[in-house]
């Protein structure tokens, strides 16, 4: 489904009767798009993840319920208790503003990579357009 959009908005990008290296050029370009799309997409879920639960991973849970319960009975039988669970909505504000600045405080290590992703697809969007620009100023310059 997603290459099929990929070579629609190609086909738009390299415009009537394109050539082989201007469809090439075009077809890196709109991946590249829909690549940044993508990161922005996830970038928004992040934060919206993080306003939501309060952290960027998920809750500690056992893997089966098999898990839990030897934990359980090794508790009992050691006398040790379980870890105290942190709870993330404890530290999060309630005020819709200063909730949403504190998920993206938490958030900051995971956005950052994010950031490079998005810088990298910023580069090749950009790289290959130039690259049509050019191609297309050589042709009608003949």
């Amino acid at each position: 489904m997603q290459a099929k959009a990929i070579e629609k908005l190609a086909q738009q990008m390299a415009g009537p009767r394109p050539d082989r290296i201007a469809l090439g050029l075009a077809r890196a370009a709109a991946s590249a798009a829909f690549d940044l799309a993508r990161v922005r997409q996830v970038r928004t879920q992040l934060i919206k993840g993080v306003s939501a639960l309060g952290s960027v991973d998920p809750p500690p849970n056992f893997t089966s319920r098999r898990g839990g319960l030897d934990y359980l009975k090794l508790a009992l039988r050691s006398s040790v208790s379980p870890p105290a669970r942190s709870d993330p909505w404890a530290a999060m504000p309630s005020e819709e503003v200063a909730r949403d600045a504190e998920a993206v405080r938490r958030a900051l290590p995971e956005l950052a990579k994010l950031d490079r992703y998005e810088t990298r697809a910023i580069n090749r969007r950009d790289r290959a357009i130039r690259a049509m620009i050019s191609s297309w100023a050589w042709r009608n310059a003949i």
